[in-house]
């Protein structure tokens, strides 16, 4: 896969541009790549939307039978909650605090399990860049568990100020981490190093830190999960949003784009890809983008780590006492601030 470098220069950026703008003029003229998935993850705002990435989303965890990770994500937490070493560390944990809680499925199979490990636990925060999964994930901690939920709608991948009496954690079911906005080939170390650095900012000292992540290494298995139709809607709804939303204009038809997962054997890297069938002319943020037939853009990544890779990301970042569980295909990591 060959990406064409544009003179992203020539596009002044309007810092008055919404944010989703902004990503997708830097994703056309090839200025950052990989950094979309945020977006991949928004609301419907009518029935059959293909733009519907969240509800797109949940029908391809609850449905694609080869989309092994949230299944086997799911089988690590329920197993992983009843290890020793698991409940001894987060024992004393007060307040626990959920970055992108996903779908109903994922926070009924994993976050309310995971909730269980602490008896002293008195709240609960999940914060997702849907509004829709945080509330939702709220709702069920208030009324699965009787925890005080709360929902709040912000970008993890950024700072948060959270104050917190007593001991928290912080955790992230979903391999999550494994969406580093990276370019093809990249192994994405500085960029997990960096992600993790941000979550440590957020944390006090003493607090906990999980985190699940995708550790297969089975090449068929990780085609198969990404090469069947419902991933496929899921992996081409950004296109269809970005028309929805007003964001690409002029001749732009997401009809004709379709969306390819490229694997990168030495980067252990899945790009999601997207690209037009036929040559159109995009308008974006004021400017007319030509854009060639078959021009590939990645617009998010899935890693499959080894987990010595992101054991040593964590304490670069600054982590201490990390330990790794895995179980099959999927690993967790837990470390301490």
């Amino acid at each position: 896969m060959q990406a064409t470098q544009l003179n992203s220069d020539l596009y002044h950026v309007d810092p008055d541009m919404s944010a989703l703008c902004r990503d997708a003029l830097r994703l056309i003229t090839f200025e950052a790549t990989g950094h979309m998935g945020k977006w991949e993850y928004g609301p419907a705002l009518h029935s059959d939307d293909p733009g519907a990435g969240a509800d797109l989303w949940s029908k391809m965890v609850s449905t694609a039978s080869d989309y092994y990770v949230s299944r086997s994500d799911a089988e690590l937490v329920q197993w992983a909650i009843s290890q020793e070493c698991l409940k001894t560390r987060l024992k004393d944990t007060v307040n626990f605090i959920e970055f992108g809680p996903g779908s109903y499925k994922s926070v009924t199979e994993k976050t309310l399990p995971f909730l269980t490990l602490s008896e002293k636990t008195r709240t609960f925060t999940a914060v997702d860049m849907s509004r829709h999964f945080a509330y939702e994930a709220a709702w069920c901690a208030t009324y699965g568990t009787l925890i005080k939920g709360t929902g709040l709608q912000a970008d993890f991948t950024r700072p948060l100020v959270l104050r917190n009496e007593g001991q928290s954690c912080y955790f992230i079911l979903g391999s999550t981490i494994s969406n580093m906005p990276c370019p093809a080939g990249s192994n994405g170390f500085q960029d997990l190093v960096k992600f993790f650095s941000t979550v440590l900012s957020s944390m006090e000292q003493d607090d906990f830190f999980v985190c699940t992540f995708d550790s297969c290494s089975n090449l068929d298995l990780i085609m198969k999960a990404y090469n069947n139709l419902p991933a496929r809607n899921h992996g081409i709804n950004l296109a269809y949003r970005l028309k929805r939303d007003g964001i690409l204009l002029g001749d732009y038809n997401p009809a004709q784009w379709q969306y390819e997962p490229v694997w990168f054997s030495d980067s252990s890297q899945i790009c999601h890809t997207i690209y037009p069938l036929i040559s159109q002319r995009a308008r974006v943020a004021g400017f007319d983008i030509d854009i060639p037939a078959y021009r590939q853009y990645v617009t998010n990544n899935s890693y499959k780590y080894n987990p010595e890779f992101v054991s040593w990301a964590a304490v670069t970042a600054g982590f201490h006492d990390t330990q790794i569980l895995t179980k099959g295909t999927a690993s967790l990591i837990i470390a301490r601030k």
